[in-house]
């Protein structure tokens, strides 16, 4: 989702910090519970905002999930069909490329 049509209520709740450079991504963690809550990259002009699918109420109208990244890491096999993608350079530059398919 574009940063600019999202709206954070209780953003005071929310710590971020920075990651891996590049992308410029910084990373929020609620400061209540530690889990993710929200995530803003920054590619060039174009600033995106990632909110994990745990933290919607309905789930329903989200798009389906396209793949698994970061296999390697995973806490559990995925057995959905959806491609899957291990180690940092080869899971970004798939999500790149469905980036790009989408914009």
């Amino acid at each position: 989702m574009r940063t600019r049509h999202v709206v954070v209520k209780g953003g005071e709740n929310v710590a971020f910090r920075r990651y891996r450079l590049p992308p410029n991504i910084r990373r929020g963690h609620c400061l209540r519970c530690g889990k993710p809550a929200i995530e803003h990259g920054e590619f060039g002009p174009l600033k995106i905002t990632f909110i994990p699918t745990p933290n919607f109420v309905r789930t329903d109208g989200l798009p389906p999930v396209a793949m698994h990244m970061f296999y390697h890491r995973r806490l559990a096999d995925a057995s959905d069909g959806v491609p899957t993608h291990s180690g940092y350079l080869r899971s970004e530059w798939a999500f790149c490329r469905l980036l790009m398919g989408i914009l």
